[in-house]
């Protein structure tokens, strides 16, 4: 794993709290196969399911940034507007 990934790892599992951490380990280590079947079955069964109800959460408040009118269709408005000026 790179140090970006512990960052991304971070802030996914911890932060948006949308991931369960599958490992944790420096460069070139890889997770325990059994450790890694529990991690994935509990991803997939109660354990998961705060995880699943809160992507599905910030997938919703996505759509809704990225509508017509949406914050980030507006920021994105305002940004071609800028480029265009220039």
């Amino acid at each position: 794993m790179s140090a970006d990934q512990f960052v991304n790892a971070r802030l996914l599992v911890e932060e948006a709290r949308v991931a369960l951490r599958a490992c944790a380990g420096g460069i070139g280590v890889a997770p325990d196969p059994g450790e890694l079947a529990a991690v994935l079955a509990d991803a997939v069964g109660e354990k998961g399911s705060g995880a699943r109800a809160r992507a599905k959460e910030l997938a919703a408040e996505a759509a809704i940034a990225v509508r017509s009118g949406g914050s980030s269709y507006e920021d994105l408005e305002r940004l071609v507007q800028e480029i265009h000026k220039l």
